[in-house]
């Protein structure tokens, strides 16, 4: 056990304080990104993480969507027509999502980096609680740049 001084506080402690502060930053940069996703993205991401197998709507846009993140996550497999079909509408589907750069502007990329990180290994059923987060994970992709520092 080491000692501290008197008045100064203990390692402890001090993780616990810094541990908190990255936790309100990160909430306050997930709520400010939710605040700027449109409704039609918001509902993208909901569809996205409601399901657990690829479905069709032929209401919706007449063609096969993928509406499932488990799916959107799965690798594409060997080279062959296939595979590239089944890439072709999961990039159609992660475009749907319409995120525009304004939703990511001024939200440090290293943060960007970190959530998607966290949503390429959390269950369905976390990111569900995380809703906010997931956006991050098409932000590149989906753009073709990152957000700024």
């Amino acid at each position: 056990m080491s000692r501290t001084p008197a008045g100064t506080p203990g390692r402890d402690h001090l993780d616990r304080v810094i541990r908190s502060a990255v936790y309100r930053y990160e909430t306050r940069q997930q709520a400010t990104i939710h605040g700027r996703l449109s409704a039609a993205s918001q509902a993208a991401i909901d569809r996205l993480l409601e399901g657990d197998e690829p479905e069709t709507d032929a209401a919706r846009a007449g063609e096969a969507v993928v509406t499932s993140l488990s799916h959107l996550k799965t690798d594409p497999g060997k080279p062959n027509l296939e595979s590239l079909l089944t890439t072709i509408v999961k990039l159609e589907c992660i475009d749907g999502i319409g995120l525009s750069p304004a939703v990511f502007h001024d939200v440090p990329s290293k943060l960007i980096d970190q959530f998607r990180q966290r949503c390429t290994t959390e269950s369905i059923r976390d990111l569900r609680r995380h809703r906010l987060r997931s956006a991050t994970v098409w932000w590149p992709r989906s753009a073709g740049a990152g957000a700024s520092n």
